[in-house]
């Protein structure tokens, strides 16, 4: 009991790990389980050095202002803020950079570091890829459709536009179209339109997408009404199919005329969701233990060797971002 109580005491800084957030209580719990994931991960160093709590963007409590007033109440002065985002957008290069400085602003000597996004990780495409061959794969005369959640940053678009080519590469797709559900880009119900036109065998929707949740669920439904919309008969039909993993449950079929689908399940729950996390998570507490988090955070590199772009966010003597 001693030994145990000691080491918790020996833990000073925290690793607070921000979901976007979603009223699925199923992709709540798909959150919660890769953070659980990650931190098994983690090298034993940081995990004696740090807890592990976690808060939410936005949709579920805590925030991340209650989260880190909540941990300053414990006497924690040193939080590494680790952002389960796929691509660095307006949350990360605006919204948490904005409530990190509220907070250091009011409480000066906390020190809490904005750690990098997932990122453009080769691991991450091979595993959409993955989840590709689990839907049945890209056979002779079928099509790939990679949808993304959508933005309206630029950089972030064009990094999710490079990683969804990779993921077609990886399935062998000569078909191939990419679409977004919000924000700026092509519209899935676009690209889903222009694949019919095509006329593929079947389409296979690959959901570029971390966890369950509204965007998940309504993708089905969008997809009908799409090709209900745009489908000129041409196409081969034959109803929709289920692959063996899936979180995604629609009722009914495709239209008349549009092609066989299958929509395969979002990326995680995965150990590799899990291990690139813990890595990011690494990344951020080594801002607070290095002494110069702009060092650090050059340091930090993407699988293809370039650095995260830079949030916009002021730095103070005690906030150090990534």
């Amino acid at each position: 009991m001693t030994a145990r109580m000691d080491r918790r005491r020996a833990r000073t800084g925290a690793l607070l790990f921000v979901g976007h957030g979603t009223r699925s209580d199923a992709g709540t719990g798909m959150f919660l389980r890769t953070v659980r994931q990650a931190a098994e991960r983690l090298p034993a160093a940081v995990a004696r050095s740090a807890v592990v709590e976690t808060a939410y963007l936005e949709l579920r409590d805590p925030g991340v202002p209650t989260a880190l007033a909540a941990l300053y109440a414990r006497g924690i002065r040193q939080v590494a803020l680790i952002p389960a985002l796929l691509f660095a957008a307006g949350h990360w290069k605006t919204d948490l950079p904005a409530q990190v400085e509220a907070f250091t602003r009011t409480h000066p000597d906390a020190e809490v570091c904005l750690g990098p996004v997932l990122g453009e990780d080769h691991r991450l495409a091979a595993l959409a890829a993955e989840r590709c061959r689990t839907a049945g794969g890209i056979a002779p005369g079928d099509a790939l459709l990679v949808v993304g959640r959508g933005n309206r940053d630029v950089e972030a678009h064009e990094a999710f536009l490079r990683t969804a080519a990779v993921i077609g590469q990886m399935c062998g797709a000569e078909r191939f179209a990419a679409g977004v559900l919000a924000g700026d880009g092509t519209p899935v119900e676009l690209a889903a339109r222009r694949l019919a036109a095509e006329r593929p065998n079947r389409v296979v929707v690959v959901p570029y997408l971390l966890f369950d949740g509204y965007l998940m669920r309504t993708l089905p439904d969008r997809l009908r009404a799409a090709w209900d919309a745009g489908a000129d008969g041409a196409s081969k039909g034959g109803g929709p199919q289920s692959p063996a993993r899936t979180s995604v449950v629609g009722a009914g079929g495709p239209p008349d005329g549009a092609p066989a689908w299958v929509v395969a399940p979002p990326l995680g729950p995965d150990p590799v969701v899990s291990e690139v996390l813990a890595e990011r998570a690494v990344t951020a507490w080594a801002c607070l233990t290095v002494g110069d988090g702009r060092s650090a955070y050059r340091g930090a590199l993407r699988s293809g060797g370039r650095p995260y772009p830079s949030p916009n966010l002021t730095r103070k003597p005690a906030n150090r971002s990534c």
